[in-house]
């Protein structure tokens, strides 16, 4: 799958050629990105991580209710108002260490709207 890795010595990063067949079965699509520095930022921060992680797969997100998000997550809060104030913060760090657009709307949906800079991709 790995065609060679080194690491950038201008930037510090480490860089991962991968086998040009592998690549062909994906396609731009066909895998998911998670910033290594956003996903630093939110150390210690288990359900905004989860967070990121689930939206950051989605192209486009849709409404999930909070009941739904916390099934997916694993929450082991008993109380659902519990979770849903724990979900709250969470979504508030996600937005301003994303700059997502995160709420609870009054439908009890999750929405995140994902901002997309230019020369960005999700």
């Amino acid at each position: 799958m790995i065609s060679e890795h080194f690491r950038d010595e201008e930037t510090s990063e480490n860089c991962l050629i991968l086998n040009p067949r592998i690549v062909d079965c994906f396609g731009d699509v066909g895998w998911t990105g998670i910033t290594k520095t956003l996903r630093l930022k939110l150390k210690g921060k288990p359900l905004t991580q989860w967070l990121y992680s689930f939206y950051s797969s989605h192209a486009k997100s849709f409404p999930i209710k909070v009941e739904t998000i916390k099934i997916l997550c694993g929450s082991e809060v008993s109380e659902l108002k519990t979770f849903k104030q724990k979900l709250k913060k969470a979504l508030l760090e996600l937005s301003y260490v994303t700059d997502w657009h995160c709420e609870i709307d009054c439908t009890n949906k999750v929405v995140v709207k994902k901002v997309v800079k230019k020369n960005e991709s999700i």
